[in-house]
């Protein structure tokens, strides 16, 4: 006798994700997901879609926990779906089949959810199962290295242009002419003292002059 496979918890967007992968004989049909081979699910939703044929034969209910939606389907015996009403939080208990392109799930139980704090539980147990399974490449992915800075050249930090306006320096002939003399010190100073311009005598100089020299010839007469 074949073993029943365990049923995984696990959201409908993750349903659609694997491969679904057909056997031969009783071997059941399986999607791969993450390396594991999942048959049988366990899915937390809500119906917002019912359907049942007028023959009783065949009948659905749509599923959606926000993720995605799938539809479960039942043929022949409804029973497991006749008493799930549109609105309706339930947990569905069935195995993965696909046709015509279309992924659902053949429903086993089907079980009504009244306890609201159940959803939260499931959407954490979920968060954790997938943290599990992640690969390393997808757990921790390497932030963009920084380029980086260029490195200042002397002659950028060397040669900065000043924004404000030079001032004129004044210089008088003097200086020009000591400066001139230490720069060629082979020149004669009295020569370049020549091309200075020369100093007008002021007016009172002048009379200075005048009463200096009558001092100066009776001195002589004296002498002579």
């Amino acid at each position: 006798m074949q073993e029943r496979l365990v049923a995984r918890k696990i959201d409908i967007k993750t349903l659609y994700t694997g491969q679904y992968i057909i056997q031969e004989g009783f071997n059941p049909n399986y999607i791969e997901i993450d390396g594991e081979r999942i048959s049988r699910v366990r899915v937390l939703a809500t119906v917002i879609d019912k359907f049942l044929s007028e023959d009783g034969n065949y009948g659905t209910i749509t599923l959606d926990d926000s993720t995605d939606t799938i539809r479960a389907k039942a043929f022949q015996d409804l029973r497991v779906i006749e008493p799930i009403e549109k609105g309706d939080v339930v947990e569905v208990v069935g195995k993965i089949r696909e046709y015509n392109e279309e992924r659902y799930l053949q429903p086993e139980i089907i079980v009504k959810v009244t306890d609201p704090n159940f959803e939260v539980l499931r959407k954490l147990e979920l968060k954790k199962m997938k943290a599990f399974v992640a690969p390393p490449s997808q757990k921790s992915e390497e932030a963009p290295k920084a380029e980086p800075e260029p490195k200042k050249t002397e002659e950028s930090s060397s040669t900065k242009v000043s924004s404000e306006p030079e001032k004129e320096i004044a210089i008088s002939p003097k200086e020009i002419v000591e400066e001139a003399v230490k720069a060629e010190p082979s020149e004669d100073p009295a020569e370049l003292q020549e091309d200075l311009p020369k100093e007008e005598p002021s007016a009172k100089s002048e009379k200075i002059e005048k009463k200096a020299k009558p001092k100066a010839t009776a001195e002589q007469k004296k002498l002579v």
